[in-house]
């Protein structure tokens, strides 16, 4: 069942994957890699064109006295080009430990092999998902498997669609941002030619070539590059994000699962018999398991994200002030509108990052309440010694942090945001002075 709905929620990172020639597979030799990745590399190279380029107008410009407007047009641009290489290659890098742990939660049972026999019978039609045995009853999870079924679908029907409406709004927002910044020159351009009975041409972005890229022969040739590059720009940057949003996800499933069966582990009609005290033990076993599979993954993906998080965390502030700043010192209204959705765009990245941060964080915490929920004081000391000893564990918070400098929750938001507005009000104070 989990099976079924990871590759449901893993379609839209999958197909971002794909457009942009990324696969998650072991390489044999340098050839094999080129096969693998040439796709991607091809695309890399396109979006550095026109990054190298943004950055040359703005040395260029700075060099010859363009207008501080101008300048700050192509920085949040430049910084979300920078953002979207750092997230893309350190996937690559870590090319196995992303497919390690896509297998491990789509997959990821109860870790008991030695109940591989007693277990099988709780296997879905899928093979996706394999249900732990319950064989006591209370308030939240169930002895049979249709009620544990029913439980499983309401931690599902609580997590789920935050995850599912965090995709889709950011999907939309992309493709509003791209197809602003792609259309509005030809909305000038007609604007021009029925205001001033002339032709005049405009770009996408502001980025120096060494030819002129306002040729009629050319210009149609460029015009496409920058949009293409500007797809780019904004799918390197929310493909990584959708893939942090649904593993965050499905983490947070499993602690939420993990909770329910520590709650349950010692049943209201518990006589400290031996058949319950080896139950009990099996269960114990089969959830420190559990646990530290779950740690595991959370590890993997600090791994695979906190280099590109602390350059996301530095970037957000700054892209939030100059995008915002534009917004108010444009006067051109097509344009003002692109950096209205590009601000919406940065925020919403920021956003959602920081709340699936503080989903893993708060599901993880909550195991040690499960703990202290599962009356423990109805079983010898020596097994609620066992329960203690989990309960330690899981108050220490499994986190995604920047680099190691800051946790990323729903206070490092709040300190983003802090950061944006200083930088704003002290740019715009430098403006008007």
């Amino acid at each position: 069942m989990i099976g079924k709905h990871f590759k449901r929620s893993f379609q839209t990172t999958n197909l971002f994957f794909k457009l942009m020639g990324i696969r998650f597979r072991c390489n044999k030799n340098f050839f094999d890699h080129i096969q693998c990745y040439w796709l991607f590399y091809f695309n890399i190279l396109w979006l550095n064109r026109d990054l190298l380029g943004e950055i040359l107008f703005v040395v260029f410009g700075v060099m010859s006295g363009e207008s501080f407007v101008d300048l700050t047009y192509m920085l949040p641009c430049i910084a979300m080009c920078l953002l979207g290489n750092m997230k893309t290659c350190l996937l690559i890098i870590y090319s196995k430990e992303v497919k390690d742990l896509i297998d491990t939660l789509k997959n990821m049972s109860f870790h008991d092999d030695d109940m591989s026999d007693e277990r099988s019978s709780y296997v879905d039609d899928s093979n996706d998902y394999v249900y732990d045995r319950v064989d006591y009853v209370d308030g939240t999870c169930a002895a049979n498997v249709d009620e544990t079924r029913d439980c499983v679908d309401e931690i599902f029907k609580k997590t789920l669609p935050f995850m599912y409406s965090a995709i889709k709004v950011q999907k939309i927002c992309n493709v509003l941002v791209v197809t602003n910044f792609g259309l509005n020159p030809m909305f000038l351009m007609v604007l021009n030619y029925h205001s001033t009975g002339q032709f005049g041409l405009f770009m996408p972005f502001h980025i120096w070539y060494p030819f002129n890229a306002f040729n009629y022969w050319i210009f149609p040739f460029v015009y496409i590059h920058q949009v293409y590059s500007a797809y780019l720009a904004a799918f390197t940057v929310y493909g990584p994000d959708t893939l942090f949003y649904v593993c965050s996800t499905f983490i947070a499933i499993q602690f939420r699962l993990l909770q329910n069966n520590l709650e349950a582990i010692i049943p209201l009609n518990y006589t400290s018999k031996i058949e319950e005290v080896n139950e009990f033990n099996m269960t114990i076993k089969r959830i420190v398991k559990w646990h530290l599979e779950l740690i595991r993954c959370v590890q993997l993906l600090e791994k695979i994200f906190s280099k590109s998080t602390l350059f996301n965390a530095i970037t957000s502030s700054f892209l939030i002030c100059l995008t915002g700043f534009n917004v108010t010192a444009i006067d051109n209204v097509p344009f003002m509108l692109s950096f209205i959705s590009f601000l919406l765009v940065t925020f919403l990245q920021i956003y959602f990052f920081c709340c699936f941060g503080d989903m893993i964080m708060q599901s993880s915490v909550e195991v040690a309440e499960a703990v202290y929920n599962s009356r423990w004081y109805m079983v010898e000391t020596s097994l609620a010694r066992e329960l203690m000893i989990i309960l330690i564990k899981a108050q220490i918070p499994c986190k995604i942090t920047a680099f190691g400098f800051a946790d990323i929750n729903l206070r490092a938001f709040m300190r983003i945001l802090s950061t944006s507005w200083s930088y704003f009000t002290l740019l715009k104070t430098m403006y008007s002075t």
